[in-house]
């Protein structure tokens, strides 16, 4: 998606993205997800810097 994962050693990928079941809206903070897998958070900080990182299922 163009940017540097913020907290996360692994950014979120291309080879996710054209693997995700599901995402969730909320506010600044998207949630993606693949069935029966991990999830990733994307979101701004407080700088407005677009961030990502794996969430625990």
């Amino acid at each position: 998606m163009g940017f540097t994962s913020g907290t996360d050693s692994a950014p979120l990928s291309s080879d996710f993205l054209a693997e995700v079941d599901w995402w969730l809206i909320n506010g600044r903070t998207v949630v993606i997800g693949i069935e029966g897998a991990a999830s990733q958070i994307v979101y701004l900080d407080q700088a407005g810097t677009l961030m990502s990182r794996w969430a625990v299922d």
